[in-house]
C-alpha cells in the first residue's frame, strides 16, 4: 500500500509481500476492519496492490479457478472525517457482474448496510450506557413508591378511629399480603425470564470464552469463535433491552407496543426472508405489564422455533388490532406432526398452550409434515 505512488513523495503505508501466501502474510479478515495509523502523512491518493489473489472455491458455486481480491468499503480518516467519501476510484482489473461498479468502494455501504461513522458508533455505546442507568432509575422509583404507600397506610390507620383503625389495619395486612404475592409472583416470573434467556445466554457467552483463551494460548484461536461471543452478547443484549423496556414507562402505550412486536419479529428473523403486516390500530390507554410481558413471550418463542426448526424459505408475521389481537406466523418449511408431538412431554407446543392459558387467549396450531406451520393467537386485551 503506497501514498502518492509514482511520485517522487511516494510513501510506503504496508508491504506484505513475503512468502508464503497468504496466511502468513496477511490473514483474510472476512467482515471486519483492516486499519493502518499514518501520522504525520500527507498524501493526494492511495494506491493498493496486491499480488497474491484470493482462491474462490467450489463451495461458493464459482470456478475453483477464480482468483479475486474483493474490498467492501476504503476510508481515509482525518479529525473525524473520511477524507475518501465520494472520491474516484480506478481498477487495473475489475468485476464485470451487473450492479457493481468502482465507486461503489467509497460510497459509505457495505454490502448491504450503510457504515456507520465512529460518532454514531460512539452513540450507540452511550445509548446503552443510558439504558442502564434508566433500569437502576426505574428500580430506585419502585422502591420509593413502595415506601411512599407504606407511610401513608400507616398515618391514614393512625388518624382514623379505634373501630376504622382496626378495620384499616385488617385491610392493610390484606392488602400488603396481596401486593406481596402479586410482587412475588412478578419477580418470580421475571426471574424465571431472566434466568431462561439470558442467563443461559451468559453462560454460553462464559463457555465461549472460555474456549477462546483456551486456543489463544495454543495461538489457535479463529474468528469463527469470536464471532460467536460477539453474537452471544448482541443476543443477551437485546433480551436485557426487552426486559428493561417492560418496565420502562414508554412500554405502557399500545402504540409502543405494536411497534417492540414488529421490532423484535424483524429481529429474531434478521437473515431469513420474512414479511411483516400490521393492520388496524391499537386501541387507547395502556396495556397492563403481565399482559405484555406474556405476548412478548409468546411471539419471541413461536418465531425462535420456526428460524430454528422450520427451515422455511419465507415466515409471514402480521399483527390484526381490532376487538381483539391476532397474531398470525405462518411458514413454508417442513412442517411436523402436531399429534405425535402432544405425545412427547415437553414440547413446545405445550409451553405455547401454556402461554395462550395465560392470556385467556384462542390458539390455533396447524401443521403437516411438508406443508409448513401456522400459529395464530387471539387474544382479548388487557389494560393496566
Amino acid at each position: 500500500m503506497l501514498a502518492d505512488a509514482g511520485t517522487a513523495d511516494a510513501t510506503e503505508i504496508l508491504n506484505e509481500l513475503e512468502p508464503p501466501y497468504p496466511g502468513e502474510a496477511l490473514p483474510n479478515p472476512g467482515s471486519a476492519q483492516l486499519m493502518f495509523a499514518t501520522p504525520g502523512l500527507t498524501a493526494q491518493r492511495i494506491r493498493i496492490t496486491c499480488e497474491a489473489l484470493w482462491r474462490r472455491g467450489p463451495g461458493s458455486g464459482r470456478s475453483p479457478e477464480e482468483y479475486l481480491m474483493a474490498m467492501s468499503e476504503l476510508q481515509v480518516w482525518r479529525e473525524g472525517k473520511n477524507l475518501a467519501a465520494g472520491r474516484p476510484v480506478e481498477f487495473s482489473s475489475s468485476s464485470t457482474e451487473p450492479g457493481w461498479t468502482p465507486t461503489a468502494l467509497t460510497d459509505g455501504y457495505s454490502s448491504r448496510e450503510e457504515l456507520l461513522d465512529w460518532p454514531a458508533w460512539l452513540t450507540g455505546i452511550e445509548r446503552a450506557e443510558a439504558l442502564r442507568a434508566e433500569l437502576r432509575h426505574v428500580q430506585l422509583s419502585i422502591q420509593i413508591r413502595r415506601e411512599t404507600l407504606r407511610q401513608r397506610l400507616l398515618w391514614g390507620a393512625i388518624g382514623s378511629t379505634l373501630v376504622i383503625s382496626l378495620l384499616g389495619l385488617i385491610g392493610f395486612l390484606w392488602l400488603r399480603a396481596r401486593a406481596a404475592r402479586v410482587q412475588e409472583e412478578l419477580r418470580s416470573r421475571i426471574a424465571r425470564d431472566l434466568h431462561d434467556e439470558i442467563g443461559a445466554s451468559l453462560s454460553h457467552l462464559a463457555i465461549q470464552s472460555d474456549l477462546a483463551q483456551q486456543q489463544l494460548l495454543r495461538g489457535a484461536l479463529g474468528p469463527e469463535r469470536l464471532a460467536a461471543i460477539s453474537a452471544g452478547a448482541r443476543q443477551t443484549l437485546d433480551q436485557m433491552r426487552d426486559v428493561i423496556w417492560l418496565l420502562a414507562p414508554r412500554a405502557s402505550n399500545w402504540s409502543e407496543l405494536s411497534h417492540r412486536l414488529q421490532s423484535i419479529s424483524s429481529r429474531i428473523l434478521d437473515g431469513v426472508k420474512h414479511e411483516i403486516v400490521v393492520e388496524g390500530e391499537p386501541p387507547e390507554g395502556k396495556p397492563a405489564i403481565e399482559w405484555s410481558r406474556n405476548v412478548v413471550t409468546f411471539l419471541k418463542e413461536v418465531l425462535t422455533n420456526a428460524r430454528r426448526h422450520s427451515e422455511a424459505e419465507n415466515i409471514r408475521v402480521s399483527f390484526d388490532w381490532g376487538e381483539t389481537l391476532v397474531m398470525d406466523v405462518e411458514d413454508n418449511g417442513r412442517g411436523f406432526d402436531t399429534a405425535a408431538s402432544r405425545d412427547t412431554s415437553g414440547t413446545g407446543l405445550e409451553n405455547l398452550e401454556q402461554r395462550a392459558a395465560l392470556l385467556r387467549a384462542s390458539l390455533d396450531f396447524r401443521s403437516e409434515p411438508g406443508e409448513g406451520t401456522t400459529v395464530r393467537l387471539s387474544v382479548p386485551f388487557s389494560k393496566g
